[in-house]
């Protein structure tokens, strides 16, 4: 339980729970933001990462504590909880601030928990034992939102669902780059399989290779098993760092992300941040971002049928500007996104409310 006699004058701890780290292996978007919100926030607090054993990547600045990485879908979602548990209890936390698979730690500190979409709503997307998995977890993430003392949505329906007390959009201010690829370049972020739908994105560039005489190049960041699926021609890409993945969206000619779900959609909104034009369907995330935008330059929908012929009409147009993207329409992205809020606004209501709910137990 946090200390109530601690030095006001102390830097505030909080445990940051978080499985999805940068490691050796393909960094999802979940990983990436928890990477940059770690490395701004201790900056102000002392914070420490609990995550589990594979995720290598290290901030000076924070304390990174590992527990074993459990095999297959039991040990990921239904032991590993347990494990974190003994991690979040040794770090001695002010605040616990969870990204997930906090179910089993109880409510012993002020809780913070961050949801960066419904498993319910990737059920809906999914099959076989994925969506019964999906389904289960769906109810744990019940239970953590009836706990936790502030929740905090990424998008629109995170928000719905779990009746969060604010959205906090997975952003940060990111440079551009001065050039693009001097050949017609797609990018794509995600696997060949499942609900990115990399599949689409292969057929629609085979088929426009055919069709037009542009040489396109389709470069993908996927997981390194997944390499296999994609064509020979296809730059495949496993294990970039955070930077290096900003670089290759900022220099190719668009990002083609047709996921059937997205909670919010970090790739499009780094591709409208850095001044390239992304082609996406509506989910959620799309539409939640669309809607914060100071105007949506950049940002094209379409469905499953039209996603070649929106690609083929970015392309043929050749690349643009970065500066026919304006960077101040995220700004008030960045306003609800900022790491400030939740140090200067979010943790202190997290530990004022767990306080008076703690006086309630004891009357």
């Amino acid at each position: 339980m946090a200390d109530a006699r601690r030095d006001p004058a102390a830097p505030l701890r909080v445990t940051l729970i978080t499985p999805e780290w940068p490691g050796a292996e393909h960094s999802g978007g979940v990983a990436r933001y928890a990477f940059r919100l770690a490395s701004e926030l201790s900056r102000e607090v002392a914070l420490t990462v609990v995550t589990v054993a594979g995720n290598d990547s290290d901030l000076e600045t924070v304390d990174v504590m590992r527990c074993k990485r459990d095999s297959g879908r039991f040990g990921r979602y239904y032991l590993l909880p347990f494990r974190l548990r003994k991690l979040v209890r040794a770090s001695a936390p002010d605040v616990v601030h969870s990204f997930g698979d906090d179910w089993a730690i109880g409510h012993r500190w002020p809780l913070v928990r961050t949801f960066h979409g419904s498993a319910l709503r990737e059920a809906r997307s999914s099959r076989g034992l994925r969506k019964v998995n999906h389904l289960i977890l769906s109810v744990l993430e019940h239970v953590s939102a009836q706990r936790a003392d502030i929740k905090i949505a990424v998008g629109a329906d995170s928000q719905e669902e779990f009746r969060c007390d604010t959205a906090m959009p997975p952003v940060s201010r990111l440079r551009r780059s001065d050039a693009r690829s001097p050949d017609p370049t797609v990018v794509f972020i995600g696997s060949f399989h499942g609900r990115k739908r990399g599949s689409l994105i292969s057929n629609a560039v085979e088929e426009l290779r055919s069709d037009t005489v542009l040489p396109i190049r389709l470069v993908v960041v996927g997981p390194e098993d997944d390499g296999a699926n994609w064509p020979e021609d296809v730059d495949h890409r496993s294990g970039l760092s955070d930077q290096e993945v900003r670089e290759l969206i900022s220099t190719s000619w668009v990002l083609a992300a047709p996921s059937e779900y997205e909670g919010f959609g970090i790739p499009v909104y780094e591709a409208l941040a850095l001044g390239t034009p992304a082609i996406t369907t509506h989910t959620p995330g799309s539409d939640f971002l669309s809607s914060q935008l100071d105007g949506a330059e950049g940002l094209i929908f379409t469905d499953e049928v039209g996603l070649k012929t929106s690609l083929r009409r970015v392309l043929e147009r050749g690349p643009v500007d970065h500066d026919a993207i304006p960077a101040r329409q995220v700004d008030p992205l960045l306003r609800l996104g900022s790491s400030e809020r939740l140090v200067n606004e979010l943790y202190p209501e997290a530990r004022r409310r767990f306080r008076r709910a703690e006086a309630r137990r004891v009357q």
